[in-house]
């Protein structure tokens, strides 16, 4: 049964990396539209802040909650029709068409045969509703985008003078980028 539905590091960074990108991009947009109106008005910028990145990290983490569904149908819909193969073509067949690379190359024909003999080991699926872990996996994503947005604007909240402050956030926040772009590329090995 497919179970992953927790995040990994790697992937976390990523969503961070997009947080931080939407919030300076709302910040900064909202920032200079309101200025040359002459309204510098710190509450529409943090509110527009928080506001755009919880929106997106719904939105986010909804699709990405869908995702695991759609990974969990496939997979029960892989493992039946293993199960049924009658041949080892067709068995390899099933697994070319619902596996993104060369099983016979990158796997090797000899592999491929051993699964194949083993095929009536394959359990028959259960099928599980949304999983706890699941639901924090959707939390976990709305967070990494709530958090960008506090590290974004936690600056508008303590400087007074709002120039300032804009200065003082898109260099922390794009502190936080540089150094979760790091964390991204360490545990990815590029």
């Amino acid at each position: 049964m497919y179970q992953r539905a927790t995040y990994e590091l790697a992937e976390f960074a990523e969503e961070a990396i997009g947080a931080f990108i939407m919030a300076l991009s709302v910040l900064n947009s909202i920032y200079l539209s309101t200025r040359s109106e002459g309204i510098a008005n710190v509450n529409v910028v943090v509110f527009s802040v928080l506001g755009a990145c919880a929106a997106w990290g719904l939105i986010d983490g909804v699709v990405q909650y869908v995702g695991i569904e759609v990974r969990r149908s496939r997979f029960r819909r892989l493992s039946k029709a293993l199960r049924s193969s009658m041949s080892l073509r067709q068995f390899t067949d099933h697994l070319q068409r619902n596996i993104d690379e060369d099983i016979v190359h990158n796997w090797g024909q000899d592999a491929v045969a051993a699964l194949f003999e083993n095929k009536g080991d394959l359990r028959e699926p259960t099928v599980a509703p949304g999983r706890y872990r699941d639901v924090v996996a959707l939390l976990s994503v709305i967070f990494v985008y709530l958090a960008a947005a506090t590290v974004t604007i936690l600056p508008l909240l303590i400087e007074t003078r709002l120039y300032v402050a804009v200065v003082i956030s898109n260099f922390v926040s794009t502190l936080f980028l540089f150094a979760i772009g790091f964390v991204w590329g360490k545990t990815t090995d590029h």
